[in-house]
């Protein structure tokens, strides 16, 4: 029923906290009956029967398994007789979630949850979520966004409203989304992307770049060809199978493009027209970036965030923030400022804004068309590929 959590379930009473970026994780269950109990408190007993009625008995069954005898127990202490409408709200609860028990201890309460937290959700008023959220940590959202897991989280909040995502999002932490990234990073094993990127080179500001990029984590493979742009015509594909780790074949645009040539990742011919090595491009490598400069700055206090709310990128509602470092390239951050766009369905940040110490644009990459896990082969990575034109 609610965006509440668990109370103990028989199964997950022995569950003992995790660390996450010195973060100690509460179990689900605990999150869970917390969660429960406060989106209850702040529904009305209409909010709670129309919540009720959207929801199927399985469903309202699994929460009541789920709860078990010692979270029905903590459950009703919060609603001590005396007053009318309390009392009025227990008997509810207990009619309707209490004594219902009549379901396996094989059901998927991971898999029926997104759904019901869903409901609930939009079933609340702005500042009720607000005040639900209020009564959870940082530690308990954690806990609940590694429980449901990527599917968990896409059915979520497909089906929540984009107000009602947007504060939750407003109140998940920058360490929170960096793990739950890298948790949804862990499931690709390779991605085709239409990347529009821009770099400042010096003092001057490039054209944008259209390239078509594909990218393999095993063996470690990435194509780019550039469809648009400053560089359009050039090509090149680093290979560890084909090549051998630091090496790249390139083919330039241009006069200098009458033969490709193998060169080292860090020759300046291979970075032509970027600051960086091809092996610094893509989603594993952005997060990879900011991440070092969170676990960096969070502790000393000296990263600020901001939230800029719902936009769109390529036709995606995206979840915008701003982070904010001390304007000091003494300090060794990358940057001063970086613009995210974090495609919170799919749990990948698609969208980045670099600004250096002065403030200026350095660089923006934004990746579009991404297709996950769609099955690249040494095909895609091989020079001699006569699609290519790298041999």
């Amino acid at each position: 029923m609610l965006m509440a959590i668990i109370c103990l379930g028989p199964k997950m009473r022995a569950e003992e906290s995790k660390q996450c970026f010195g973060h100690s994780i509460p179990p689900f269950p605990e999150v869970f009956l917390k969660l429960f109990k406060a989106t209850a408190d702040q529904m009305s007993l209409d909010q709670l029967k129309t919540t009720s009625t959207q929801l199927s008995d399985r469903e309202r069954a699994a929460i009541s398994y789920y709860l078990g005898d010692e979270g029905h127990k903590r459950l009703l202490e919060g609603y001590p007789p005396g007053k009318k409408d309390v009392e009025e709200k227990r008997a509810f609860l207990e009619d309707k979630y209490i004594l219902h028990t009549e379901i396996s201890p094989d059901y998927d309460f991971k898999g029926l949850y997104p759904h019901i937290l869903a409901v609930s959700n939009n079933n609340l008023t702005l500042e009720q979520l607000q005040k639900t959220l209020d009564a959870l940590t940082a530690a308990d959202l954690a806990s609940q966004s590694f429980y449901m897991g990527e599917e968990g989280r896409k059915a979520l909040f497909s089906e929540m409203t984009l107000d009602r995502v947007a504060e939750v999002l407003n109140r998940t932490e920058d360490w929170v989304l960096i793990e739950t990234g890298k948790r949804r990073y862990d499931q690709i094993s390779d991605y085709t992307s239409i990347l529009y990127k821009q770099e400042r080179l010096g003092d001057k500001l490039q054209g944008v770049e259209k390239i078509l990029l594909k990218y393999r984590e095993k063996p470690h493979g990435i194509y780019m060809k550039w469809l648009e742009g400053p560089w359009a015509g050039r090509e090149l594909v680093y290979s560890e199978k084909a090549l051998g780790a630091g090496k790249v074949r390139v083919r330039e645009s241009g006069f200098l493009g009458i033969i490709p040539v193998t060169l080292p990742v860090d020759s300046e011919l291979a970075k032509r027209g970027s600051n960086h090595m091809v092996t610094e491009i893509g989603l594993k490598y952005l997060l990879g970036m900011i991440e070092k400069d969170y676990r960096s700055a969070a502790p000393k206090g000296e990263l600020q965030r901001i939230n800029r709310g719902m936009v769109e990128v390529d036709g995606r509602k995206v979840f915008q923030t701003e982070s904010i470092l001390p304007q000091d390239p003494v300090k060794g951050y990358y940057c001063y400022r970086m613009e995210h766009y974090i495609d919170f369905i799919r749990s990948l940040e698609i969208k980045a804004v670099v600004y250096r110490w002065d403030n200026q644009l350095y660089e923006s990459y934004t990746y579009t068309q991404i297709k996950i896990n769609s099955g690249l082969t040494d095909r895609d990575f091989d020079p001699e590929n006569p699609d290519y034109d790298l041999d």
